[in-house]
């Protein structure tokens, strides 16, 4: 018996060398732009763009697989599609493909995320959980003077499964629930309590001193997050520093850990931050350096984009663990979503398995349009009836 071929078979394959893996990323970021490949399908229509736009790399004892980025199209992917490199690559490869977008300005950084959250209501005897989808839009005025805005509209609040739906029901098929009310809920959401199906909405002017800007503990001025290092390591330094020593405010779910704190923060940054192309790829390269990330290959995010992803664990106070998955846009590098998943519910209600929270981003770029506030404003000082 050939002992050592046995142990070869057993064993994982090794990984590639290093120099193969630069060559599939850069034949990755050779391969055209969703914006490059309209352009080339515009000047000419005899020459059909191939919908894989990437190249699988063989060597003789290695198999690697590669991204393959495809400009969007109505039209599945076949054969090659979009295949998972590990995440260090993924990460690699959307910080190259950050890194190359152009600069803007405007009065206002403007985002939209459309949210999700699990929320247990009803009665002890008779509990159920409901998804609260909200739409979170924020104007960070650039002029430390200028007023920022942040506006939060009510979507959607649905039992999220049919066991869910059938205590809904039992319960009077309710549209509104005060979560002070409910006795399987301990804490409200913060500033108010109100949980409607569509209902609620609120415009809250941002703080005078201009910091606006969520990361961790730290509540940052646009001036500071676009003063950010473009180096991966001194940019983990400084956010894990600023974080952990700042008085602004206290999150039980911000992990003191470093590691973990650095790949919470960056999808931070990644998601709805006005940092800069160059700082944006350093984030990506700051998350590829970090242990114990892993490559999730295509799936969709919670609006049904597909990307690729990558995860990391996360351990909570309560004893609970999550997984922080980042689902990535292939094509532009752009983070589309953050998501928590339920490894192990600890002491809570909540389910392995469950999706227990989600980001999902639908716009984000500088703009000179004044925002619009909404007809209904729960947080004004005379609140209408609908608000309360």
């Amino acid at each position: 018996m050939d002992e050592m071929r046995m142990v070869h078979q057993l064993l994982d394959p090794p990984p590639p060398p290093a120099e193969v893996r630069d060559r599939v990323r850069q034949r990755v970021l050779a391969a055209p732009t969703r914006h490059e490949a309209v352009r080339a399908h515009q000047r000419s229509r005899v020459r059909r763009l191939p919908l894989a736009l990437g190249v699988v790399v063989a060597a003789a004892a290695i198999a690697v697989t590669a991204i393959v980025a495809v400009p969007r199209s109505t039209q599945q992917p076949t054969g090659a599609g979009i295949h998972s490199l590990a995440a260090r690559d993924v990460l690699l490869v959307a910080a190259d493909r950050t890194e190359q977008a152009t600069t803007t300005t405007g009065h206002y950084w403007h985002t939209q995320i459309r949210t999700g959250t699990l929320i247990r209501v009803g009665t002890k005897k008779d509990p159920y959980v409901i998804e609260r989808e909200q739409l979170r839009e924020q104007w960070i005025a650039r002029d430390p003077r200028g007023r920022s805005w942040f506006i939060t509209r009510d979507a959607t609040a649905l039992p999220r499964s049919n066991a869910d739906e059938k205590a809904w029901k039992r319960a009077g098929s309710p549209r509104r629930w005060h979560l002070n009310d409910q006795g399987v809920t301990a804490v409200p959401i913060e500033g108010n309590d109100l949980v409607t199906n569509g209902q609620w909405a609120s415009a809250v002017p941002g703080d005078p001193s201009g910091r606006a800007l969520h990361l961790g503990n730290w509540w940052a001025t646009v001036r500071d997050v676009q003063e950010l290092p473009a180096d991966p390591l001194r940019l983990k330094e400084q956010i894990v520093q600023k974080s952990n020593s700042s008085k602004d405010m206290f999150d039980p779910n911000t992990p003191k850990q470093s590691d973990t704190l650095a790949f919470q923060v960056g999808a931070q940054l990644l998601l709805d931050v006005p940092v800069t192309p160059k700082v944006r790829a350093a984030a990506y390269r700051m998350l590829a350096g970090l242990p114990g990330v892993r490559s999730l290959g295509r799936l969709k995010d919670p609006l049904g984009r597909p990307g690729v992803g990558v995860a990391m664990p996360e351990a909570r106070s309560d004893g609970s663990i999550l997984e922080r998955q980042l689902i990535i846009d292939p094509g532009t590098g752009l983070l589309l979503a953050d998501q928590e998943i339920v490894i192990r519910p600890g002491g809570s209600w909540l389910k392995a398995g469950w999706r227990e929270t989600y980001s999902a981003r639908q716009n984000a770029n500088w703009t000179t349009t004044e925002p619009t506030l909404p007809m209904t404003n729960c947080a004004a000082p005379s609140a209408p009836p609908e608000c309360h």
